[in-house]
């Protein structure tokens, strides 16, 4: 597994939520092959200059600020606001860093890790 869980059946657990009063975190889907994991986070609703994605210490944050609606629109009732998430996940192998993309479309960000290459094990001869 490509990142570590806390959670029975969870492809990836989060370390943690930050969620001050009003503050959501998004459902994540997570794909892994040979050579990426792929993160789906879902956030319909925002642009791609909403999200911050940051890799510290194997620790990937994906952030998002609260979304202000138009003051000048007349709403009879609102059922949702766009709320700030972050979300944070611990890295269990290392990754390309330089080559990490992400992609916004329809609503999902598309976060991909590609994975380092691992080097064969190696055989020491005994002098």
């Amino acid at each position: 597994m490509f990142f570590t869980h806390n959670f029975i059946a969870e492809p990836a657990a989060y370390i943690h939520n930050q969620r001050p009063h009003g503050q959501r975190f998004p459902l994540v889907n997570a794909k892994e092959d040979e050579q990426n994991i792929v993160l789906e986070v879902i956030a319909p609703g925002r642009k791609k200059e909403n999200f911050k994605i940051e890799l510290k210490d194997n620790l990937l944050t994906i952030s998002s600020e609260a979304i202000e609606t138009e003051k000048s629109e007349n709403y009879r009732f609102t059922e949702f606001k766009l709320v700030p998430f972050s979300r944070t996940f611990r890295l269990v192998s290392e990754v390309e860093v330089e080559q990490i993309q992400a992609n916004y479309v329809d609503g999902i960000l598309y976060v991909s890790l590609p994975k380092k290459v691992q080097e064969p094990a190696r055989l020491i001869e005994v002098k």
